[in-house]
């Protein structure tokens, strides 16, 4: 297992979870597990972890976003706790919503109390070099 995320090196699996609606994305972490397309992967983070996901879901009850789409670049500074996922006391969780080509998407970061500064940062590049073509 890695210490931390080498520089242009990351630990990522495709998102596809199936249910009324249907999640599409990526994972990215300092870790290796299997996301299989839910959270239980998340249910195991280490306590350095850090992981990020970007998804977008189909189906079921989903709405379209009205907003423009988002400015970019974003930051994790951007990014706020979010309570629906209270089910972690560590690692902390926090989403950011955007829109990009008219689609909406969501980004959520976990980061446990001893996920590392080299680390954190690595996830801060990530974010930052988000764009839709």
């Amino acid at each position: 297992m890695d210490d931390h995320i080498p520089r242009g090196h990351v630990h990522g699996d495709p998102v596809r979870s199936r249910r009324c609606a249907t999640d599409t994305g990526i994972w990215v972490a300092n870790y290796e597990a299997a996301f299989d397309g839910g959270y239980g992967a998340l249910d195991t983070i280490p306590k350095d972890g850090i992981a990020l996901r970007i998804w977008t879901t189909e189906g079921g009850t989903t709405t379209q976003s009205a907003s423009s789409d988002t400015a970019f670049p974003i930051s994790l500074d951007d990014f706020v706790p979010d309570a629906s996922f209270g089910m972690f006391e560590d690692p902390v969780v926090a989403t950011y919503e955007s829109q990009g080509n008219g689609v909406r998407y969501r980004a959520g970061v976990w980061v446990s109390s001893g996920a590392s500064e080299e680390d954190r940062g690595a996830v801060a590049d990530i974010v930052a070099s988000i764009r839709f073509p």
